[in-house]
């Protein structure tokens, strides 16, 4: 039986806002087993969180948050998978990119800047305001301080290529939240390092 969500278990510092803690600004991040319903994700992932070590440091320093998410609907796979087939491939990236790109240049000069890279993300905390300039800043590879398409598309295209676990030219669901998780613990491993 195919599963209609997943779980995404994350261990939040206290100082975070729950509204701000997601898989960028989480101490941890833990795939939880696809489920059948939305109750299947909250006893999965407190299940998951008591057979760890983490159970003790909730509650003083880190809270849990359990995220479930619709198959159809997991965050960037949903946006950028035109036909609903459950994978990412290259055509489909551009053709999001070049949606998203187009609705961004509202005055059609064929790049963005900052602001309106981060402006149509709706409300935004400091910190997500923050992270969304450092990836604009990282999209921006001749260093102008504007996007253009092809430097979006580069961009996408790159994180899909990375993405691709198995290199047959698609991502699934379960290759997006691996890397994903496998980015975030590359980060804490880099910040314990310092």
């Amino acid at each position: 039986m195919a599963w209609s969500f997943i779980a995404v278990i994350l261990i939040c510092p206290a100082a975070l806002a729950v509204p701000d803690c997601d898989i960028r600004s989480a101490d941890d991040v833990m795939q939880g087993p696809g489920v059948q319903s939305v109750y299947g994700c909250g006893f999965v992932g407190q299940a998951i969180v008591a057979s760890t070590a983490l159970g003790p440091g909730l509650g003083k320093d880190q809270y849990l948050k359990i995220v479930c998410t619709p198959r159809e609907r997991l965050q960037v796979i949903g946006a950028i998978d035109r036909d609903g087939d459950g994978v990412v491939r290259s055509e489909e990236v551009t053709a999001y990119v070049t949606e998203r790109f187009t609705q961004m240049d509202s005055h059609a000069t064929r790049q963005i800047g900052v602001d309106q890279y981060c402006g149509t993300k709706g409300p935004v905390s400091a910190a997500q305001l923050d992270y969304c300039r450092t990836r604009f800043a990282s999209i921006d590879a001749d260093g102008d301080e504007t996007i253009d398409l092809g430097e979006l598309q580069n961009f996408y295209l790159s994180i899909l290529k990375t993405a691709d676990l198995n290199g047959d030219g698609q991502v699934t669901i379960e290759e997006w939240l691996a890397t994903c998780i496998e980015r975030k613990r590359r980060a804490i491993s880099a910040e314990l390092a310092r």
